[in-house]
């Protein structure tokens, strides 16, 4: 059977659950999949409101993934390899989650390309950002992870080194300078049975002291916030696979009065070739 390449990417502009003082689903919003076998897909949805809790003035989501013959270094003329570009990217404008965490404009951007040969091909985020971000009043520049300008496993060891903490799905550090384990491919299996290492896209904010003034707390090591009477919101929250990227530019674990979960502006993407 000829090698053809499996297509992996998704995107997401909002969507979570709320379990008090209501129990609601919170519908996914501007969702778009990439069908298997490539092509694009895209969604739009503007003002949206949820009660009083969340909204957002326009939000679109854009997936697609194309294959193109590489060019031989030595002449330019098409080589014996192909070549897979994918692309996951949303955008929302005027976020707003209960009057504490306001954004002018959430960009989450995944970008892959896979050629025939190799095992470890380019993921990257760049591009992903976050503007005029406030919350609870103070206004946040968030200052880039060197893991944003990743694109292999390999970067993530070399430019990770001494950088913030990364910690894999059981909560513990790992060490970046150890490979993650390649999957047996004579075995079936899903890209999510790989080992994960669990991040963020942007440095933490322990140092900003606008937010310690305003009663907030800052976790050291990842970027994420503690408010008060609100919850935790992770900035850029970041899982690496060998196989695939995942990218949640806003996530929140509400508390009390309001309780439930939040993700805004989420992307996936990568894929692998079969057989």
């Amino acid at each position: 059977m000829e090698s053809r390449f499996l297509y992996h990417a998704n995107a997401l502009a909002l969507g979570g659950h709320i379990t008090r003082p209501f129990l609601e689903i919170l519908e996914g919003q501007g969702s778009a999949v990439l069908p298997i076998s490539g092509g694009s897909c895209s969604a739009r949805v503007s003002d949206f409101r949820h009660r009083q809790l969340v909204s957002f003035r326009s939000a679109h989501s854009v997936v697609s993934g194309s294959e193109t013959p590489a060019q031989d270094a030595k002449d330019g003329r098409p080589a014996r390899q192909r070549e897979v570009h994918t692309l996951s990217t949303v955008t929302i404008e005027g976020l707003n989650i209960a009057g504490i965490v306001t954004a002018d404009l959430v960009v989450a951007r995944l970008t892959s390309k896979h050629s025939t040969s190799g095992d470890d091909s380019p993921v990257l985020a760049a591009g992903s950002h976050i503007s005029n971000l406030r919350v609870a009043g103070v206004k946040l520049d968030l200052t880039p992870h060197p893991v944003l300008t990743c694109e292999t496993l390999a970067d993530v060891k070399t430019k990770c080194q001494g950088a913030d903490v990364l910690y894999d799905v059981s909560g513990g550090t790992i060490d970046v300078t150890k490979d993650l384990p390649k999957r047996d491919r004579s075995k079936p299996g899903a890209p999510y049975e790989d080992r994960r290492i669990v991040t963020s896209m942007f440095k933490d904010l322990s140092a900003s002291q606008p937010l310690l003034d305003a009663g907030c707390t800052p976790r050291r090591g990842v970027c994420q916030v503690f408010v008060p009477n609100f919850g935790h919101i992770f900035f850029g929250e970041f899982i690496v696979t060998r196989y695939s990227r995942r990218l949640t530019m806003l996530r929140l674990e509400l508390g009390s009065p309001d309780e439930g979960n939040i993700e805004a502006a989420v992307v996936e993407g990568n894929g692998d070739w079969n057989p």
